[in-house]
């Protein structure tokens, strides 16, 4: 029975991606390890300090490895955005929000003061159109510093100052640029063992199929889509689903939790110091990353 597993959000901590993927290889043997499912949850970007060797490890995976899966984050979401990689005019959802942070949005005057280069005409005509999640990946916070994804992070991967898109937009690879454009927000995997509905935070209670249809689509003309973003409301397995043989698989909140029907693998959440951990399906095993679970154990 081929073995599926699901790996927590990475956040630009690529030496401990590395050190997770040995640690699975010595843990089930590489024979098994090459022949297992391998499933991204989500959140490649940000935090870490090196998005930019994350993105190329993965996309290389994806290349070498047909039984590779990948799914898109709330910050993998947001950063496509702020790329103009979305190929909708989202202008209408910016009246929509309201921020609980004092963020200055990306191309707004307040935030053209907390940068040290120029926003032009073409900056400001992407901001106009702009999904609200790419404004607020890109927005400076009261510190003018960062932003609330913790994103200058990862423009410092590319060696392009916070908040400049132009520079960022030339000094990514166009298959980093592909890969996020085509990240689904949704697998459904039928396995040996049951299938595996995996979605970067979770589904809530109600018409699950029209859910399922919403990440299918990539529908993202609201401002809080909340199988990405949401948090308590999608903790749990949805009612219409429990006693079925699917297994519901996300990252995102910060924890780990393995249950019947429920996998929850974010045990890092790219905190220093806390292991990027995966979870091996259907036996559920745990397995961690050994640079941070040595930091842990001692």
């Amino acid at each position: 029975m081929a073995k599926l597993i699901c790996v927590g959000d990475t956040h630009g901590n690529l030496s401990r991606l590395n050190s997770l993927l040995d640690q699975l290889e010595k843990h089930l043997g590489t024979e098994t390890f090459q022949q297992s499912h391998l499933l991204f949850c989500g959140d490649y970007v940000d935090r870490g300090f090196n998005t930019k060797g994350v993105l190329q490890r993965i996309i290389d995976l994806c290349a070498i490895r047909a039984n590779t899966y990948v799914i898109a984050g709330n910050h993998d979401f947001a950063m496509a955005a702020f790329l103009g990689l979305l190929p909708h005019d989202y202008s209408h959802l910016r009246q929509q929000y309201h921020s609980r942070y004092d963020e200055r949005l990306w191309g707004s005057d307040a935030f053209a003061r907390d940068v040290d280069f120029q926003l032009d005409d073409n900056d400001r005509k992407a901001a106009t159109t702009m999904h609200v999640f790419g404004l607020r990946w890109g927005a400076t916070l009261p510190d003018g510093k960062d932003s609330v994804f913790n994103s200058a992070a990862t423009f410092a991967s590319y060696g392009v100052s916070f908040g400049d898109r132009q520079g960022l937009l030339a000094a990514m690879p166009e298959s980093h640029k592909a890969f996020l454009r085509d990240l689904p927000w949704l697998q459904e995997l039928t396995l040996d063992f049951g299938k595996v509905i995996a979605v970067h935070a979770g589904l809530h209670d109600g018409n699950v199929e029209r859910q399922l249809q919403t990440l299918r689509d990539k529908d993202a003309d609201r401002v809080w889509i909340d199988q990405l973003t949401g948090r308590w409301d999608v903790v749990d397995v949805p009612e219409e689903l429990i006693g079925q043989d699917i297994t519901v698989v996300s990252g995102h909140h910060g924890f780990l939790s393995v249950a019947s029907q429920r996998v929850i693998v974010d045990e890092s959440a790219g905190n220093p110091g806390t292991p990027i951990a995966a979870v091996i399906l259907p036996g559920k095993d745990v397995v961690r990353d050994a640079i941070a679970a040595g930091v842990m154990a001692k």
